[in-house]
């Protein structure tokens, strides 16, 4: 085949745009970091690429909401705990008021501390995390417990009878809820007769609470009807030590499951920094490289096109 000038002269084109364009993309490469600047770059890898994005994303969103469970867990853990003192305290008062040694007057001034514990439970079942009220069952923006004027205590959130639980999602296929019914945890009080002395009727340390103040606050004090109230307070103390299990367990298992979310994201980061990151040392030298090439191109390019039909007269 004849070569022709114009042929030598193309040649010495394409060969020039190829190493500007190399040049050009290394340059790319180099400000932006990545090696996937173009879909044309390498698509058999992007398939991969998005995979890894994706589930970088959804663990993402699982971390948020362990962190979500962890942060709400911590207050409720917090809030039991104070409850517990509570009710070691109201179990100090009654073993205090049923020695016999103390009379009418006496009683009542020690019914003015239960009634200050009364207060202070419902307080503690009115916590909220994040701006809801933990122990309302669904309905987080209802203030659960209320202290009536005739002294009983309602309780307004969903009750552990229906289906109060919030669940989220922590990993694929895995829900998880951390919140308690509140009149689970600490019952409540209504008044089923006006009295006096008012009856009331419920469960949990609230509805203790109550027939211990009526008890405290009689005229005639009942010794043995006091003393009776401790196996109640016990059974309301290993209630809330159930809860706290409870949730100690959900606790547990929110660490591991962000332990394993740790050890897919740093594998799922590895796999997209391999596929997309470039290795700057490298693309560095290269770019040099090209530089050369380039320069070498040009060089010989006007070498060629310098020499004219003078050359061989």
């Amino acid at each position: 085949m004849r070569v022709t000038s114009n042929m030598q002269n193309q040649n010495m084109v394409n060969t020039m745009m190829k190493n500007q364009s190399k040049l050009a993309n290394l340059q790319v490469q180099l400000a932006s970091g990545s090696k996937l600047n173009y879909v044309s770059d390498n698509p058999s890898v992007i398939p991969s690429i998005m995979d890894a994005t994706k589930m970088l994303n959804k663990i993402d969103i699982y971390e948020n909401n362990i962190a979500f469970l962890n942060g709400e867990s911590e207050v409720t853990e917090g809030t039991l705990s104070q409850v517990t003192d509570m009710i070691q305290r109201l179990s100090s008062l009654t073993v205090e008021a049923a020695n016999g040694t103390n009379g009418a007057d006496q009683l009542k001034l020690i019914n003015n501390e239960v009634k200050q514990i009364k207060e202070q439970l419902v307080a503690l079942g009115n916590t909220c995390y994040d701006n809801q009220y933990i122990f309302a069952g669904n309905k987080t923006s209802t203030i659960p417990f209320t202290i009536n004027d005739d002294g009983s205590i309602t309780y307004n959130g969903t009750p552990s009878t229906e289906d109060y639980k919030r669940n989220y999602t922590i990993a694929d296929g895995v829900d998880v809820n951390i919140n308690l019914a509140g009149d689970k945890v600490l019952g409540y009080s209504n008044l089923v007769n006006e009295g006096p002395p008012p009856v009331y009727e419920g469960e949990g340390i609230l509805q203790i609470v109550n027939e211990l103040s009526n008890l405290l606050n009689a005229d005639v004090p009942d010794y043995d009807a006091i003393r009776a109230q401790l196996d109640p307070i016990n059974a309301a103390q290993n209630n809330i030590l159930a809860a706290r299990t409870e949730m100690g367990g959900v606790q547990s298992r929110l660490t591991m499951t962000k332990e394993q979310h740790e050890n897919s994201k740093l594998t799922y980061s590895s796999l997209k920094s391999e596929l997309k990151d470039i290795d700057i040392s490298q693309v560095v030298t290269d770019l040099s490289t090209q530089q050369v090439s380039l320069q070498a191109s040009l060089y010989a390019g006007s070498q060629i096109m310098s020499i004219s039909l003078l050359d061989y007269l």
